[in-house]
């Protein structure tokens, strides 16, 4: 199994300077990934295991928390929102957080001017403010739905991490018991 940080990918619709294109975004990269892990079975037997690991302050967030809404649309993939204690502080004093890219992991007493949004069609075309407290709602109701998506802490894992010369904490393995730098590897045991 692989786990995967997603919020490094720009947000969808945000445009690719570089090709004059737009973003596809994390939830169809995400797509794709089970697809191909469909394709992979471990000794012909079972399916790959995966973590998708999207954080709270990435402007798709809410896709994020509902792309596993609908059951066998992704496949093969564990889902948990990258979280910290600023993003709780925010739900317990009802304050706002910025949905941005690049990420701002600031919390707000209420939308800036820079309150644009996304267009008709969902692509990217700036910041959005969202209230941390309505964003753990809609994290709670889809976990109680069909159990996920799940609560990864980022900044406590960071605290903890024994190595950060060698990078920092952006996922897990497939069932969270393994907090992995980039390209890193678990060996759980036999």
């Amino acid at each position: 199994g692989v786990g995967f940080s997603l919020s490094h990918l720009r947000p969808k619709g945000a445009p690719i300077a570089t090709t004059q294109g737009k973003s596809c975004g994390p939830i169809e990269v995400l797509r794709t990934f089970s697809q191909i892990g469909r394709m992979i079975t471990q000794g012909g037997k079972r399916d790959g295991a995966h973590m998708a690991i999207l954080e709270v302050y990435h402007p798709d967030i809410e896709e994020f928390i509902h792309c596993k809404n609908s059951e066998g649309l992704i496949h093969n993939f564990n889902i948990s929102v990258g979280a910290d204690s600023n993003f709780m502080t925010a739900v317990q004093h009802d304050k706002w957080i910025k949905l941005a890219w690049p990420l701002d992991r600031n919390s707000y007493d209420g939308p800036q001017e820079d309150d644009t949004a996304k267009d008709k069609d969902g692509n990217y075309t700036g910041p959005q403010y969202i209230r941390a407290r309505e964003l753990w709602n809609e994290l709670i109701q889809g976990a109680w739905l069909n159990g996920e998506p799940g609560c990864v802490w980022l900044d406590r894992m960071n605290q903890d991490n024994t190595t950060p010369e060698i990078g920092q904490i952006h996922a897990t393995n497939p069932c969270g018991e393994q907090p992995l730098p980039p390209y890193g590897a678990c060996l759980l045991g036999s």
